[in-house]
């Protein structure tokens, strides 16, 4: 699957657009350009005809925003009024609702033949009047523009006096983001120490690793650690569509076991292995 990134939804007229450009469009709620500032991070299916998804939706250059194009009305673009213009767009698809990696709730407007964000009471602003209309839609999903994962709370049992939390976040032109904190609330010293693993369809498994130390009241030094590593990996951009085809993941997390021995234990969870790509920290 092959993904364009940085399309965003308007939170003026709760239609999605593409933001890659200098000129954002013509939103219809009041005729100035789309405002992507309060939305999320999408992506475009470049194709037409792959199972799970629907095909013929198309980029209008005067307004910026997605269309559908399979029917015989190429619908109202808020810029003229006129219809819709795809003839400079590539060919798009959109993911029915349920699919991995994607945001329910999204709909086609009958009216101006748009996509919209219709999970809210506010159904935007139509080009053709009034509000956007749903009623004889199919349930779509936008697909988010990057994997994201997170750890949520991590807590050590035991009675181990540390916790903390880790994301990861990875993009189609291979950047990638691994952040986490740490924190002692004991009187020793800790090394905490987390492991995590993506795997791809293929087998091929990005490893990111981190190893903190933490002081403790007694023990000398922060008591707190906390990581924010960036950076692109050409192997992730190259295995994008395996990931996207399915992923799954499993990470592991300890306080003074070594990177190593956590490892192994997440081999043991994450099933049969192909080639490891160690991200950020060591090949393990």
């Amino acid at each position: 699957m092959s993904l364009q990134t940085r399309w965003r939804w308007c939170y003026k007229c709760q239609g999605m657009f593409y933001s890659g450009n200098p000129n954002h469009g013509v939103c219809p709620k009041d005729n100035g350009p789309h405002d992507g500032s309060q939305s999320g991070p999408y992506a475009a299916i470049f194709g037409d005809d792959a199972q799970g998804q629907q095909g013929g939706w198309r980029w209008c250059y005067k307004c910026q925003g997605m269309f559908f194009s399979g029917n015989p009305t190429q619908g109202i673009c808020p810029a003229d009024k006129k219809t819709h213009d795809g003839s400079q767009s590539a060919h798009y698809a959109i993911d029915w609702e349920g699919a991995a990696s994607t945001q329910t709730g999204w709909r086609w407007c009958r009216k101006c033949q748009g996509f919209f964000f219709g999970a809210f009471p506010d159904q935007g602003s139509c080009p053709a009047g009034g509000t956007h209309d749903s009623s004889i839609s199919g349930r779509y999903g936008a697909t988010w523009e990057e994997l994201m994962f997170q750890t949520g709370p991590i807590v050590f049992g035991g009675g181990v006096p540390v916790g903390g939390w880790a994301n990861m976040s990875v993009f189609p032109d291979g950047y990638y983001n691994f952040s986490g904190h740490f924190h002692d609330s004991g009187f020793v010293g800790y090394t905490a120490n987390i492991v995590w693993a993506l795997k791809s369809s293929s087998g091929t498994v990005f490893l990111f690793s981190q190893s903190t130390n933490l002081g403790g009241t007694v023990g000398g030094g922060s008591r707190d650690a906390s990581w924010n590593i960036s950076g692109t990996n050409v192997l992730i951009a190259s295995g994008w569509n395996d990931l996207w085809a399915g992923w799954s993941y499993k990470w592991d997390a300890s306080a003074n076991i070594d990177l190593g021995s956590i490892w192994n234990a997440v081999k043991g969870a994450i099933g049969t292995i192909g080639q490891v790509v160690a991200v950020v920290g060591p090949l393990l």
